[in-house]
């Protein structure tokens, strides 16, 4: 479990680094509507101020007991990616890419044991790996006159991930996902719009893969993430020249989100959280 000091003693969790992060890439058009890309390069993920402070606080929304490290490091990324694009139209695509990472001190939610209930920290592993490709496709419905207006775009994204480590127990030297990577994702929408651009309509779907939510001592107490659909709408009107009107409809489905523990044979249910719905409206202006 991360250090905690007494309460006479003063602590400190600081990052303090300075980082140049090279990049590069090179894109071929090989003719005015198709281009490949090849791309590297590098950054940085850096704790956030409660992922390092050393205080020991309930989260509400989860209602689970969270100790910041002050030993946490920024975790360093070198990205590679190749990318195919054309574009059939104006507004359309259809691109497919590769992709691999390299990331040092990765950050990762952890589990430590404690009398009450297990307490979420944040802990560095310090090599991992990420590998997949993407295919993404937006298209605009000429099929029909009455479809002229509409737009259908969707994204898929398979991602693998590995990270080396030492069973505790045993001291076998094994490999796992990393913590909080979704193995696969997919995205789509349905996009309106009129002639003059004054009224848009958007409906998304997002749905993500069961992934690892958190590591801990042992493998049958890591905490994994269950899918759960997600469906949101805007709605979007100019009423003046300067004066926009929008909607937004956020996660109207609200399914609970599901967190599950223990082993392959004894599976339960380690958290249950009730989502929300979220509705606004707003009127923005641009002079």
């Amino acid at each position: 479990m991360p250090r905690r000091n007494f309460p006479d003693q003063r602590d400190t969790a600081r990052v303090d680094v300075t980082d140049l992060l090279a990049s590069a890439a090179v894109t071929w058009f090989y003719d005015e509507k198709t281009n490949v890309r090849i791309g590297y390069y590098e950054s940085v993920n850096r704790p956030e101020f409660r992922e390092m402070a050393p205080v020991l606080r309930r989260n509400f929304r989860t209602f689970q007991n969270e100790l910041g490290n002050p030993d946490l490091e920024r975790a360093e990324i070198k990205n590679y990616d190749v990318r195919f694009e054309h574009f059939p139209e104006f507004g359309e695509v259809i691109a497919a890419s590769v992709f691999y990472k390299n990331i040092t001190n990765a950050i990762e939610d952890t589990l430590y044991s404690a009398p009450e209930r297990t307490v979420k920290s944040w802990s560095n592993a310090e090599e991992a790996r990420n590998w997949g490709f993407e295919l993404e496709v937006r298209k605009k419905l000429t099929w029909w006159e009455w479809s002229d207006n509409f737009t259908v775009s969707s994204n898929y994204t398979r991602v693998w991930s590995e990270v080396p480590f030492r069973d505790k127990r045993t001291g076998e030297e094994k490999r796992r996902t990393l913590a909080g990577q979704a193995p696969w994702s997919i995205n789509a929408g349905l996009g309106y719009a009129t002639d003059s651009g004054r009224f848009t309509a958007d409906v998304l779907f997002n749905r993500v893969g069961e992934y690892l939510e958190s590591i801990a001592g042992d493998e049958f107490l890591y905490v994994d993430r269950e899918p759960r659909n997600r469906l949101d709408v805007v709605l979007t009107k100019k009423l003046w020249s300067n004066f926009r009107l929008k909607a937004a409809m956020k996660d109207i489905l609200a399914e609970d989100t599901v967190l599950m523990s223990g082993t392959e044979e004894n599976r339960y249910v380690y958290s249950r959280i009730s989502e929300g719905s979220e509705y606004s409206v707003s009127v923005s202006a641009k002079f």
